[in-house]
Parts: structure tokens; sequence; C-alpha cells
């Protein structure tokens, strides 16, 4: 280790000017290049203190005795300095107004119920107590505030200022089954009802339906985002108008690229809205509901609200067996359970008729064919030769098996469907089995 204090010179003139002010530099083991400290002292005694103890300090951060001087410094800031700093940043990285103002609103409420003056405020006991209190915030709602917090400290960290966020091993409130808005899918017959409530505003209710577009994005939805003159139709979604900040680009249906088309005025620019001033209020549209004969709550305590438009638009996917993974990137989620647990209402799903297709799992013997007489209702079981294509006739002449069972169906004149007990089937196995090809049933006159 070195060290030693001096006075800068310089050379001004062809003169020597010696600084009034000292200043330090120093290296310790392991580093490799020498720091300098101004000390602003111009006394020599004080200023090998002041360098003995910046030495002293660096080398008790380098073994994790003390924290570093910055997040010294930090510590002794109010929490809303900090705050106002993180507001600033994601401001200047150009995050949407009403991101920054959702996460500003609940932080400052957090320091102020939880009274977080300091950052060693901020602790798991007091974050979990005043959530422990908040019985009219949903699941969903004290995530977010949790969400909030914990993004500010992840930034703080990664600055320095702190060590490591101190609620990073808080658990989120499980949100499945206790939300407190529940949302259902319309289904088609409502949807026919609501676009013809109003003709202004059915092209709005048409392209949430037809996109899953957000309320936001519809309003921020301009003719430049928008490509129907050509195949593919399509609506460029701009990453400054979407939650997640990212562009995506939604095909876009038959009808809906038609009634675009009919909007379109026949002068427009690209920054030109689409809908602007159409998209109703919720007071509008609640009275859109109640003259299309749609309940906003129904009687399962489910909303029919704006957003619900989207959860149609997800469990329509859904309905005509869009594989979940596409449906997760069309709803442009990041985890599928959100796609198919949240905005997939299956109380709209063909659930009756997709166990309707499941097999009976009975052992039919189909594409039977019955040569010689026609048998319409009655069929001579006694008379039925099991022939297996795959040997020859030979071993088929003469083989006989008893189907006691009645005929199931007989599907035209000379196709044949039986089913075979379990006892016949092991019959058959001790004559020549009952494994694929399947046997053929062919009726012979004795």
């Amino acid at each position: 280790m070195m060290r030693n204090v001096f006075k800068p010179k310089r050379r001004v003139n062809g003169k020597v000017k010696i600084g009034r002010l000292y200043r330090g530099r120093y290296r310790i083991d392991g580093m490799r290049k020498h720091v300098e400290v101004a000390l602003n002292t111009p006394e020599k005694d004080v200023a090998e203190q002041r360098l003995k103890k910046i030495i002293k300090e660096q080398q008790q951060e380098s073994i994790g005795l003390i924290d570093s001087r910055l997040m010294r410094k930090a510590a002794g800031l109010p929490v809303v300095e900090h705050l106002d700093n993180y507001i600033a940043d994601r401001e200047a990285s150009r995050l949407s107004e009403d991101h920054i103002r959702h996460i500003n609103t609940r932080i400052r409420l957090l320091i102020r119920e939880c009274n977080w003056k300091l950052l060693s405020d901020i602790t798991t006991e007091s974050f979990c107590k005043w959530r422990s209190v908040q019985t009219s915030k949903a699941p969903k709602t004290l995530n977010e505030f949790l969400n909030a917090i914990s993004a500010m400290l992840n930034w703080m960290v990664k600055r320095g200022t702190i060590a490591q966020n101190c609620l990073k091993s808080v658990e989120q409130v499980k949100e499945r089954g206790k939300e407190v808005i529940k949302r259902r899918a319309f289904t088609d017959n409502e949807m026919i009802h609501l676009l013809d409530v109003n003709k202004s505003r059915e092209i709005v209710y048409l392209t949430a339906v037809c996109t899953g577009l957000r309320r936001g994005e519809l309003e921020a939805l301009q003719w430049g985002d928008i490509q129907i003159d050509s195949a593919p139709y399509v609506i460029k979604v701009r990453g400054s108008t979407t939650k997640n900040g990212r562009d995506a680009i939604i095909p876009l249906g038959g009808r809906l690229v038609e009634e675009l088309r009919k909007l379109r005025p026949s002068s427009w620019v690209g920054n030109d809205l689409v809908l602007g001033g159409l998209i109703p209020s919720m007071k509008v549209f609640r009275n859109d509901l109640k003259a299309a004969g749609i309940e906003y709550i129904n009687a399962q305590d489910q909303r029919a609200d704006f957003h619900a438009l989207r959860h149609t638009f997800c469990t329509n996917l859904a309905r005509k067996g869009v594989n979940p993974w596409l449906a997760m990137r069309l709803m442009r989620h990041s985890d599928i359970n959100l796609t198919t647990k949240i905005y997939t209402d299956t109380t709209q799903l063909p659930m009756v008729e997709a166990v309707g297709r499941l097999p009976d799992f009975f052992p039919v013997v189909e594409a039977g064919v019955i040569q010689g007489e026609c048998y319409d209702t009655q069929l001579d079981t006694q008379n039925l030769v099991f022939v297996r294509p795959d040997v020859s006739s030979a071993v088929n002449e003469g083989k006989k098996v008893d189907a006691e069972k009645s005929l199931v169906n007989i599907g035209g004149s000379h196709n044949l469907s039986l089913r075979v007990t379990r006892s016949q089937k092991n019959k058959m196995a001790e004559r020549g089995g009952f494994e694929p090809p399947v046997p053929v049933y062919t009726s012979t006159a004795v």
C-alpha cells in the first residue's frame, strides 16, 4: 500500500504555481491504479488524517465491514427523494404516462401509510403489516403495490445505492378465485345485439372484440397503424401505446376490414385517430348494454364491462380451437396461465360437445361385409364365419364365431358393425387372435 499528500503544481507563463489545497494519492493492495482525491485543506496534518480516514473506509468496504460511501449517503436521504429520482429516470426511459402515474401514486401511498422516512424504515414486516389490513383492496391490486415498490428497490440496487431489495422475500397474494372484479365473455347473440345498438359505436365494439385491443390502445389507434389496402390486413400496434411497451402486429378479419374502409375518410394522414371521439364512457357503455338487453353484472357476479370485449376475443379463439400458445401471442400475454385461466371464459366453451366426441371404448368390429343375402333387421348369428385376411383361406375355412350379442347397427345393405363380449373376444383369441388388422365377418348360407 502507498499513500501521500501533495499540493498540485502547474506551469503558468513559464512559472510553476503551487496550489493552495492538498490532494491525496493512494493505492491499496489489489488495486491496479492509483486513486487521487481532493482533501480540501491547506494544512498538511489535516490532509494526512483525512487521507488515512479515506483509506480506512476503503479497506472496510472491500471486506464488507461497512457499506460503500454511495450507500451511506443514500441511507441519510428521505425515501421521497429517492422516489423522485426514480420517477425522473422512468420518464427519461419514455415509459407511458399512465404507468408512471400509477407507480408514483402507489409508492407515495406506501411511504405515507407505512411511515417510511428513510431507507432503513422499509422492511418486510412493515409492508406485510400494511398489507394485512387492506381488506378493501383486491389481491391483484395488492400485488401491483408490491411490484411497484420492488421495482424501485431493484433499480436502486443496480445503481449501487442499496445492497439488496429488502422486499425480495415477500410473496405475492394468490389472485386466482379471489378477484374482486370477475369478468365474463359476451355470447355471439349478445354481441349481435350490442353491435346493433348504435351505428357510430359499432366500429368501436367490433374492433375491440375482433382484435383484443385495450381501451387505451384503441384510443391511440391511428390510420397509419392500419393496413387495409392490401393483404395481409393487419394493425401495427405501437409500443408507445401498449401495456408492455412492445410493438405488436394483429391480423384483421373480413368484416372488420370492410367496416374500417367505410370509416376511413377520403383524405387522411397517418397520425389521424381512427376512433377519435367514438369510444364511449362507462356510463354510455352501460346504457348500450341496457339497450341491447345485456346484464352488466349477472347472477354469478360476473361483469360485462368494456374490458370484457378483450375476454370475448380470447374466449372466441379457444372456441375455434386456436392453439393456446398462439392465443397467448395474439393476446400479447407473457404468461399462458393468464390467457387460459383468466381471459378464457370456460362457460362459453363447447365442453358437452367435446366430451361427446370421446370414444366409448366398446370393442366394436367395424367395416364388416355381408355377402349373399341382405339382412335388414335380423341376422342369423349362428352362420357367421370368422375370416382373418392376414392368413390363408385354409385356416379361415370352417372357423365360426358364436356372436351372442345382437346386431348393433347395419350401415347400408352391405356394411355391418357387431359388438363383441369379453368372453367372445377370448374365444377368438384362442382361434387365432383378435389383433389388428380388424377381422371381417362374412355371412354364408349353410
